[in-house]
């Protein structure tokens, strides 16, 4: 477009000097990590999935194998695996509590041509540039969460760990393995 001619909202526009490429190279850079993290972020979510079906797998198949025999009451390693679980689902259910106000990944196109073009009438630079700025801002605020979402899910595979560790206990199967282990290692001792 040349100078004079006027486009939506009725403003002339004038020639825009050539591009600098630098400007757009930081803003595909800032596109790339802040599509990045989102991605990280759906990974995140599905290992909790995975961690929150094996949970549940492990519940029903220890769980049952220990309350097979209905004339036993629950032992201690029982009441500690269910207790387990039930502490299990909080820190998954951090990662899963809804966020979607909070989460900075895009930005509205209209909010794009009504504060950058309507209103400042950017050059492409000067909205690469700024642009590039604010999804830095953005991955930032949204890392802070994601953070603390990824301390939740090292927290529940821990507890995951104890609590099949528990089943396995209240099941006398910890008691067996030590035994088999010890049995092994008295054995590797015997034959130095």
């Amino acid at each position: 477009m040349g100078v004079g001619v006027t486009i939506w909202p009725f403003r002339p526009r004038v020639e825009e000097p050539a591009e600098d490429l630098r400007f757009a190279l930081a803003f595909e850079e800032a596109k790339r990590l802040i599509t990045g993290q989102e991605r990280g972020l759906v990974e995140l979510q599905t290992r909790a999935s995975v961690l929150l079906s094996a949970a549940t797998l492990i519940t029903a198949f220890l769980g049952g194998a220990a309350l097979r025999d209905g004339d036993q009451p629950i032992g201690g390693g029982g009441i500690v695996a269910i207790v387990l679980f039930v502490v299990f689902l909080m820190p998954v259910g951090y990662i899963y509590w809804p966020r979607r106000a909070m989460w900075l990944f895009k930005f509205s196109p209209r909010q794009i041509i009504g504060e950058y073009i309507d209103e400042a009438n950017f050059t492409i630079d000067e909205l690469r540039r700024d642009l590039a700025l604010h999804f830095e801002n953005n991955y930032d605020a949204n890392q802070r969460l994601i953070d603390r979402m990824y301390w939740a899910y090292t927290i529940a595979l821990v507890l995951l760990l104890a609590h099949v560790l528990a089943w396995l206990a209240e099941l006398g199967i910890v008691g067996a393995v030590i035994a088999w282990i010890s049995e092994q290692i008295e054995a590797l001792r015997s034959t130095r």
